[in-house]
């Protein structure tokens, strides 16, 4: 900078001025970085809120609620509403991870031990904060030692189904206490000698709930079907057994109490969501006369030499019908249920009664994932279904009485993510993640309302003896 020729106190109010111009100038720069900080820092936080994620570690996968958009058709009066959460997580029982260590031998080692993984399953399920919680390969060691002191100790009272014979664990409904009242609780087997198609381990267990704030009632179920990948048909049949029960358990509560539950559905069913498994549970109805045992689940991988469905494919020893029912053990319901499987054109179609059922992420992309086996797919559910009334068993020519039918509505769901997401972390369980196997969880609005029941219609013999 070059310096005029003034005098010399000419040139102190020079350099005094240019003293002031340039603290104003650093002044104003300072206030427009500061402005420029703090608009980059309203962007980066409305960012955050939005649809930009923060940095997460690498061994940890990013997850969100996502809130459902409620339906004109079916949404409820927030003054009559009321809410609930729901849980469900295989939690991977310590015996089957030493039994099949192999699976894990690129996972960190040191968190692969069972007291490190309690330690951040319960922290994880705390921060949750479900009204219920269903969890699998829950093993009856750690039930005793760890599990259930812990639920409890938090609010909740457990109920457990072990796997039959001599296998380590099972599954697992906890409900908070101060919210509900357990009801009912039936456990299932699904296992039944004499039959290749039921003689495996496999349990579920059903739990009729009532909201402590209302009379509301939901009917809470927790399974665990086979993993065999190959073993599509006992999947399947097992599944239909679980159906029969959910649908038995609900009529018989109906018949009794006058209120049909809602019902939900947990577990872990080793079935993808674009497999004819899932398709049954979700459109109630399967025809299954050119299927393979070994694509029913989406699990194969091609290997195998394709075998088709038997037909019938239920065996007599369960006594369920081609609609999921239980059959009467009486004479005549043993004849009808021949007459029925008599029938050629039915005998390649299976249906259940539970209703219109629903996955919470009924938005299923197929490269998703819950669980890290096959390079990352989805395999875990929560299924719900409100009350109907083709499910209220037929009333009495005399009952005058209205049945109260329950409500559900999904409110929000946790984010499912990609294949891509869980191989990023690399080998679960690790630090962050204490399974292999991540939570799936919803949130529900819930109502109900009564109707009066059907009257059965009177026989045209009746009606031609009045006249």
């Amino acid at each position: 900078m070059s310096v005029p020729s003034f005098g010399s106190s000419h040139l102190i109010l020079w350099l005094n001025t240019c003293c002031q111009a340039r603290r104003l100038l650093t002044f104003s720069n300072l206030k427009q970085s500061a402005s420029s900080s703090t608009r980059a820092s309203k962007r980066h936080t409305s960012s955050h809120r939005g649809a930009c994620k923060p940095p997460v570690p690498a061994n940890r996968i990013w997850r969100r609620w996502n809130r459902i958009p409620d339906n004109p058709s079916t949404r409820t009066s927030p003054a009559s509403s009321h809410h609930f959460s729901v849980i469900s997580y295989n939690i991977l029982a310590k015996t089957l991870l030493k039994k099949n260590s192999w699976l894990y031998d690129r996972c960190d080692q040191s968190a692969l031990n069972w007291p490190f993984r309690w330690s951040n399953l319960s922290q994880e399920i705390k921060s949750f904060n479900s009204d219920i919680i269903c969890l699998q390969e829950v093993e009856g060691t750690d039930l005793e030692k760890d599990i259930r002191p812990y639920l409890e100790s938090i609010g909740y009272v457990t109920h457990y189904k072990k796997r039959t014979g001599n296998l380590p664990d099972g599954v697992l409904i906890a409900v908070k206490t101060n919210n509900f009242e357990v009801l009912d609780v039936v456990p299932v087997n699904y296992f039944r000698a004499g039959d290749p198609l039921t003689d495996r381990e496999n349990v579920g267990l059903i739990c009729v709930v009532q909201m402590k704030s209302t009379d509301i009632t939901i009917c809470v179920c927790n399974t665990h079907l086979l993993y065999n990948p190959k073993r599509g048909d006992v999947k399947l049949v097992q599944l239909c057994t679980f159906l029969a029960e959910i649908d038995r358990v609900v009529k018989q509560h109906a018949s009794k109490h006058m209120k049909l539950p809602a019902v939900v559905i947990c577990g872990d069913f080793n079935s993808t969501p674009f497999s004819p498994i899932y398709e049954f549970v979700t459109a109630a109805k399967l025809v299954y006369n050119d299927l393979c045992m070994q694509e029913l689940s989406g699990q194969g991988n091609g290997n195998y030499h394709p075998k088709l469905l038997p037909v019938p494919l239920l065996p007599d020893v369960l006594d369920i019908d081609k609609d999921c029912r239980f059959q009467e053990k009486d004479k005549s319901g043993r004849q009808q249920q021949q007459q029925t499987r008599g029938q050629a054109e039915q005998l390649d179609t299976i249906r259940h009664q539970v209703g219109e059922v629903k996955s919470c992420n009924d938005q299923h992309r197929g490269y998703e994932a819950t669980t890290t086996q096959d390079e990352g797919i989805t395999v875990d559910y929560i299924f719900y279904s409100s009350a109907n009334q083709a499910s209220v068993p037929p009333p009495s020519s005399t009952s005058d009485d209205d049945v109260s039918f329950t409500e559900l509505t999904l409110k929000m769901r946790l984010s499912i993510p990609t294949s891509e997401e869980v191989a990023r972390v690399g080998s679960i369980p690790n630090q962050i993640h204490p399974s292999d196997h991540l939570p799936v969880a919803a949130r529900f609005t819930v109502n109900s309302h009564r109707q009066r029941q059907p009257q059965p219609k009177e026989p045209k013999q009746q009606r031609r003896a009045r006249r």
